[in-house]
C-alpha cells in the first residue's frame, strides 16, 4: 500500500490462475488491472476505504484505508 501514490501492489500469491475479472471493489474506488493476477500487479487510483471481494467465493480479501 502506497498512500502517496494511491496504489496497491500485489506482493505474494497463494493460488495460481486467479483473474482480476473475478474480483471487485466493494467500497471506495480503484482501478483494477486485467488478466491473470501476478506478483507486482498494481491497483491504481485508490480512494477512500477500499474493500476487495472475490466474486465466485463471495470472500472479502482486502481492506485498505486511503483517506
Amino acid at each position: 500500500m502506497d498512500k502517496s501514490r494511491r496504489t496497491l501492489v500485489v506482493q505474494k500469491l497463494y493460488e495460481d490462475n486467479l483473474k482480476w475479472e473475478d474480483n471487485e471493489i466493494c467500497s471506495g474506488q480503484a482501478q483494477l488491472p486485467m488478466g491473470i493476477i501476478k506478483e507486482g500487479d498494481t491497483v491504481n487510483n485508490c480512494q477512500g476505504n477500499i474493500s476487495m471481494r472475490h466474486i465466485p467465493s463471495n470472500t472479502l480479501f482486502g481492506a485498505f484505508n486511503f483517506e
